[in-house]
């Protein structure tokens, strides 16, 4: 068996930080093994103790969880690195092979882990709570276009609704909130903006003198009779208020079942 080269894996290093298994291609297209860098230290040590129980106990692992990491490693290579008897535990040619690789990797690795967690301390992170009916339409292509503007930036983002979202800006848990129906008189250092006025499609009979209208304004239905969204399902009940709030009390109103 060849020398397994440290620079075929610095390429991939980066995806470790979420994904511990690592693929790697020494031949073009032939040749793919797949690695779990986790086992790598328990190889290392065996090489150095070729004893399996001191490894064990070194690691704080079983005997029986190393032999089984150690076995994975390679099958995954297709060569055996250990030589191992009821009495000794050997460097194969080929463990003599690769045993320096693989301590190269283990620092490559640590390395590159060390300085991602290191860039991730200094990203700027902004907390955001946004009820989960907005998220779709508002929030994700905001935020999409964020990653493009601001590629630094990361975005923690919570669904709460509006009222639980301006407590969360208030105790200091949340950097912004998206809602609406929200209390107008903040207490400082809060303040609000406008953000997006969202339109309602309203179905009107034909023979009503509103029905050739483009668009309208809920004071010009001021006076008619309504059918709103059913009040009994999730969100719809803060919108009717919001809605009906417009108008006078003897508007009628009837909520479809």
């Amino acid at each position: 068996m060849g020398s397994v080269r440290p620079r075929v894996f610095c390429k991939l290093l980066r995806d470790l930080c979420t994904n511990r298994t690592i693929r790697y291609n020494d031949k073009g297209d032939q040749g793919v093994v797949v690695l779990n860098m986790e086992y790598v230290p328990e190889l290392l040590v065996l090489a150095e103790t070729l004893s399996y129980t001191e490894t064990a106990r070194r690691l704080h692992m079983s005997h029986s969880a190393v032999s089984r990491h150690v076995d994975a490693v390679e099958r995954a290579l297709g060569a055996r690195l250990f030589n191992r008897t009821t009495r000794k535990v050997e460097l194969t040619d080929a463990g003599r092979a690769v045993i320096a690789d693989f301590s190269a990797m283990q620092a490559h690795y640590t390395h590159v882990l060390d300085e991602l967690g290191r860039l991730a301390e200094d990203v700027p992170v902004i907390r955001l709570s946004c009820p989960d009916f907005w998220i779709p339409c508002y929030l994700e292509p905001l935020l999409a276009f964020l990653s493009l503007e601001q590629s630094a930036l990361r975005v923690k983002l919570e669904s709460n609704p509006p009222v639980v979202g301006l407590s969360a800006v208030e105790e200091g848990r949340c950097d912004l909130a998206f809602g609406i129906g929200l209390p107008t008189e903040l207490k400082p250092p809060m303040n609000m903006r406008l953000f997006l006025r969202e339109r309602i499609v309203a179905t009107i009979h034909e023979d009503n003198a509103l029905a050739g209208c483009e668009t309208l304004a809920l004071e010009q239905l001021a006076g008619e009779p309504l059918v709103v969204l059913d009040d009994r399902a999730e969100g719809f009940s803060r919108m009717n208020e919001e809605i009906l709030r417009f108008f006078e009390a003897s508007v009628v109103c009837v909520t479809r079942g």
